[in-house]
C-alpha cells in the first residue's frame, strides 16, 4: 500500500496538537551538557555511547526526557539520541521476508540500547484507533500501535495512538516477534505526545531481522491472541499475532 514518507508525527482527523509546544525545563549548555550543572542530563538516560540504559529497557512505560527546541546545546549532545536520525540509515534496511512481507534488518551489528528509529505516522484517538482496526479486512496490515504509561504519583493512563497506514517512515515495516530484539520507549522532548523509539534490547548480528512485540507498553491482561498467524519462528511463539482488546 502506498504511503506518505514523514519523519515526524502529523495530527490525525480532530487532533489538534502543538507539537513543538516546549513544556519541559531547558538548559543553556554549549555544544553537549555536563552532568554537574546541566537540568536535562541529569534525568539523561543514556550512556556515554548514547546507548539506551539496560535499566530502562525493562521499564519501558517510564518516559525518557530529552534536550528539547529551547536547549541551547547541539545536536551533538549525548541527550538528543533520537533526534539524529540520519545516523541509522547506515544501520538498517527494508527488504522481503520468506513469509511476512517486508521487514526490517541490520546491516551491521548493533550493539545492545542502539537507537534504530521512531515509528512515526498520525496521531489519533482512542477512539479513531478503535474503529480503524473494526474496519480492517482480515487480509490487510494494520500499522497502529497503542502505547500506554502510566502517570507518575497517580492512576491515570496515558494512550498514545500512531497509525502508520498512511503515513510513515521505515519502522512501519519492522515486525512482530515473540521474542523480541527491540524495545519501544516514549521519548519527551517538547510535547506532552511521545516519541514511540526504537531502542535493540540484545545484540544484533549484521543480516539480522530486527523485531518488536506488538503488545508493546500494554498490559498483559489487555492482549489477546487475534487471528493472523504469527511466523515470527521463535521458540517461545504464540502461533497468533497479539490483538490489543482495549
Amino acid at each position: 500500500m502506498n504511503y506518505e514518507i514523514i519523519d515526524q508525527c502529523v495530527p490525525g482527523p480532530g487532533v489538534q496538537l502543538k507539537l513543538d509546544h516546549v513544556l519541559y525545563e531547558s538548559c543553556d549548555c554549549h555544544v553537549t551538557c555536563q552532568k554537574e550543572e546541566c537540568p536535562c542530563i541529569k534525568k539523561c538516560s543514556y550512556d556515554e555511547y548514547g546507548r539506551l540504559s539496560q535499566e530502562l529497557m525493562s521499564e519501558t512505560t517510564c518516559p525518557i526526557f530529552e534536550c528539547n527546541s529551547k536547549c541551547t546545546c547541539t545536536l551533538d549532545c549525548i541527550n538528543r539520541v533520537t533526534q539524529r536520525k540520519g545516523t541509522v540509515f547506515d544501520k538498517v534496511m527494508v527488504k522481503e521476508t520468506s513469509n511476512k512481507g517486508d521487514g526490517l534488518f541490520a546491516k551491521v551489528d548493533i550493539p545492545i540500547g542502539t537507537f534504530v528509529g521512531e515509528y512515526v505516522g498520525e496521531i489519533i484517538r482512542v477512539l479513531t484507533a478503535k474503529e480503524r482496526l473494526q474496519s480492517l479486512c482480515p487480509q490487510d496490515s494494520c500499522y497502529i500501535v497503542q502505547f500506554k504509561e502510566n502517570s507518575e504519583g497517580s492512576d491515570v493512563i496515558m494512550t498514545t495512538c500512531i497509525d502508520a497506514r498512511f503515513y510513515g517512515n521505515y519502522t512501519r515495516f519492522i515486525n512482530h516477534s515473540c521474542s523480541p530484539n527491540l524495545v519501544m520507549v516514549a521519548v519527551r522532548r517538547d510535547s506532552i505526545v511521545p516519541s514511540l523509539c526504537l531502542f535493540t534490547s540484545a545484540a544484533v548480528g549484521a543480516g539480522e531481522e530486527l523485531c518488536f512485540s506488538y503488545c508493546e507498553g500494554s498490559e498483559t491482561d489487555e492482549v489477546s491472541l487475534g487471528q493472523k498467524p504469527c511466523f515470527c519462528g521463535s521458540t517461545n511463539c504464540r502461533k497468533y499475532l497479539p490483538l490489543q482488546s482495549s
